[in-house]
C-alpha cells in the first residue's frame, strides 16, 4: 500500500471522473475494508495498515515536486478517504484515535499551504502540462484542493460516528442528526466501542471546520480565473456539503 505512490501512472486524460490513481486507491482499500468486515480478527491490523499508508502520503505533501502533488498524491488521499466514507467498517474506538491523530498532523496550516502553493504553481503556468490539464478535469466535477483533502476528513468522520450508532440501544429515540448530537450519544448510550469525548478532540473538529470554510475564497478565485468555465461545474455543490457536514459543536 505504501508503495503505490511509486507505481508509474500513464500519463493520460482518457479517464471519466476520477484518475486511475484515484480509482486505484479506492478500490484497494474498499477491498481490505471489506475484508475487515468479513474477517473481524483482522480489524484491526487493516485499519492501522490503512492509516499508517495515508500519513506515509500525507507526509510527502510538503516534499515533493507541485506537479506529483497534484497528479499522484492529492489523487490517491482522495481515494482512500472516499472508500473509508462509503464503507461500513465499524472503526474501534483506538483506531478512531489514530485517525484523529492523523487529522491533526495533515489539517495544519503547512500542510495545506503546501497543497494551495502546489496547486496554484500547476494552474498559473502559461504550458498546457498533464498536471495543468490533469488538475482541470478534476475541477470540472469534484476538485483537488487542501479543501478537498478536509472535506474528505470531515465526512469520514461523521459517516464513522453514524456508523456507530448502529450499535446503540437508543438510537430509534434519537432525532437530530447533527454532529454534536451524535457525539454526545456515543459518549453516553451503550455501545460496541465508545469513542470518548475530550476537549482536545473537539477543538481539532471545531479547527477541522473553521478550515473548511475556505472552501468558497479558493473556489471562487480559481472560477473567476478561468477562461472558459465548465458548464458541468456547480458552485454550490461545496456548499451543500460543508453544510451536511458541520460540527456543530
Amino acid at each position: 500500500m505504501e508503495n503505490l505512490v511509486y507505481y508509474n501512472y500513464e500519463e493520460s486524460h482518457s479517464w471519466k471522473a476520477r484518475s486511475p490513481q484515484d480509482e486505484f486507491a479506492f478500490d484497494l482499500v474498499s477491498w481490505l475494508l471489506k475484508t475487515g468486515l468479513v474477517h473481524q480478527e483482522y480489524q484491526d491490523i487493516l485499519s492501522d495498515s490503512i492509516i499508517r499508508s495515508f500519513s506515509s502520503y500525507g507526509k510527502m505533501l510538503s516534499i515533493d515536486k507541485s506537479d506529483r502533488i497534484c497528479t499522484v498524491i492529492l489523487p490517491l488521499l482522495n481515494g482512500y478517504l472516499r472508500a473509508i466514507e462509503d464503507s461500513s467498517f465499524a472503526w474501534n474506538s483506538s483506531s478512531f484515535g489514530k485517525a484523529m491523530d492523523l487529522a491533526k498532523t495533515l489539517l495544519v496550516d503547512d500542510t495545506l499551504d503546501a497543497i494551495r502553493n502546489a496547486v496554484s504553481q500547476v494552474n498559473e503556468t502559461t504550458e498546457l502540462t498533464y498536471a495543468k490539464g490533469f488538475l482541470q478535469k478534476y475541477w470540472e466535477s469534484e476538485p483537488l484542493s487542501s479543501n478537498m483533502l478536509i472535506y474528505r476528513f470531515l465526512a469520514c468522520i461523521r459517516n464513522i460516528l453514524i456508523r456507530q450508532l448502529e450499535y446503540t440501544e437508543k438510537q430509534d429515540s434519537l432525532q437530530s442528526t447533527d454532529f454534536k448530537s451524535l457525539w454526545h450519544a456515543l459518549s453516553s448510550a451503550n455501545v460496541v466501542s465508545n469513542l470518548p469525548e475530550t476537549e482536545a478532540t473537539k477543538k481539532d473538529l471545531r479547527a477541522a471546520y473553521v478550515m473548511s470554510l475556505k472552501y468558497f475564497g479558493d473556489i471562487k478565485q480559481y472560477m473567476d480565473g478561468l477562461e472558459y468555465p465548465s458548464k458541468d461545474f456547480v458552485l454550490e455543490l461545496y456548499c451543500t456539503n460543508i453544510l451536511v457536514s458541520s460540527l456543530v459543536c
